[in-house]
């Protein structure tokens, strides 16, 4: 596999990607799969979404409370992702390497996140 990119606004959208053809490829699983991959899509995408408003936010403050979010939202992902793999052996072995992207995807959104709030009078 390649190398991640560098750019977490690029990297959350490769991931993003990856768990909408994830969640593409449940049509035929259990119904609770299927209703417990909404639940990721939601999550996974969002940490996107939030990545990119932050890079727009209007002021520190904004760009704190947005990867604080999108911090939240990595956490929500890894738990469906855990919950997934836990419960339909068939989606173990494709949630291995979304579930370790997460992983490192929560890690560096948090760590954003504490490089932010501790540079508060640093401007954006």
């Amino acid at each position: 596999m390649a190398q991640p990119p560098y750019n977490i606004q690029k990297r959350t959208f490769l991931f993003a990607t990856a768990v909408v053809k994830f969640c593409r490829g449940l049509t035929d699983a259990h119904p609770v799969t299927r209703k417990l991959s909404w639940q990721l899509l939601d999550a996974a995408t969002s940490v996107g979404a939030n990545m990119e408003e932050a890079d727009g936010g209007q002021s520190k403050k904004d760009f704190i409370a947005k990867v604080g979010i999108a911090r939240k939202e990595s956490r929500e992902t890894v738990f469906w992702l855990r919950l997934i793999a836990a419960t339909d052996s068939r989606c173990r072995s494709a949630v291995s390497s979304l579930l370790d992207e997460a992983k490192q995807i929560r890690a560096i959104v948090t760590t954003i996140k504490k490089n932010a709030e501790e540079n508060t009078d640093d401007e954006k």
